[in-house]
């Protein structure tokens, strides 16, 4: 045997009781009306913080690439003083070595 949770509906019977119905269910729309208002602005409100939050995300990203861009040319340039200074110090040692072998070098 199931119970039923919900008393039987009262059906108004006089205009006063009618009245009375009426203006709860008015406030009841009133207020069901707030609620959704609330909840749709605090739905935008957080679709305008995923907005933002990812836009703040795609110039960081913009800002990051920029930053590696930077590093990577600033590697290639010390990469190519780095071999100009190789060969420069090659070069010396040649010429060293060349003029320590003709110092040392016994024909005249």
């Amino acid at each position: 045997m199931r119970i039923d949770q919900h008393p039987p509906v009262k059906v108004p019977q006089t205009d006063e009781e009618l009245l009375e119905e009426l203006k709860k269910a008015k406030k009841n729309v009133y207020k069901a009306s707030i609620d959704m208002i609330d909840i749709h602005h605090k739905t935008v409100k957080e679709g305008q913080e995923r907005r933002k939050a990812f836009y703040e995300m795609k110039d960081l990203k913009k800002k990051s690439d920029k930053a590696r861009e930077k590093r990577k040319e600033l590697a290639e340039e010390d990469l190519e003083i780095k071999r100009q200074r190789q060969k420069f110090f090659a070069e010396r040692r040649m010429e060293r070595e060349s003029k320590w072998k003709r110092m040392t070098s016994t024909t005249p």
